[in-house]
């Protein structure tokens, strides 16, 4: 028996004096949300020198060749998000290092170094206190 889904909600606003419906189409809500999810699939872009990262990005990071340093965002903002993975597996011979461009990073006024291999991170700017942090 196949059940029949809603395809919208009335919704009864009332007031002292007054009643007004709404009617709230929930395939369009679904179909627009659904919409929103795939605009926002990450793509990530190898790097594979030393440079600035940009918040919201995604860099697949690249030490074949050997360690370097990224330089963390000028100036970040509370929720900016720099995601970075181990693109060939080789942080843990090759390491790199976030330089922390003035913020603190864990709370601490020093750089980072990532030196494990394999790993995926996204680091979040939570204030300027504790400043960068694992997401």
């Amino acid at each position: 028996m196949a059940l029949n889904k809603p395809t919208s909600i009335q919704v009864i606003h009332a007031g002292a004096d007054t009643v007004s419906t709404e009617i709230i189409n929930i395939k369009a809500d679904v179909q627009q949300a659904q919409s929103d999810i795939t605009e926002i699939t990450p793509v990530y872009t190898v790097v594979a020198i030393a440079g600035t990262l940009a918040t919201f990005s995604y860099s697949a990071v690249d030490t074949s060749d050997g360690g370097f340093s990224l330089t963390m965002p000028a100036s970040p903002s509370v929720g900016d998000v720099v995601t970075l993975l181990d693109y060939a597996g080789t942080w843990s011979s090759n390491v790199v290092t976030l330089d922390r461009n003035g913020s603190n990073m864990f709370g601490l006024a020093e750089d980072h170094i990532l030196d494990i291999g394999r790993l995926c991170i996204s680091l979040n700017y939570i204030d300027a206190t504790q400043g960068w942090v694992y997401g």
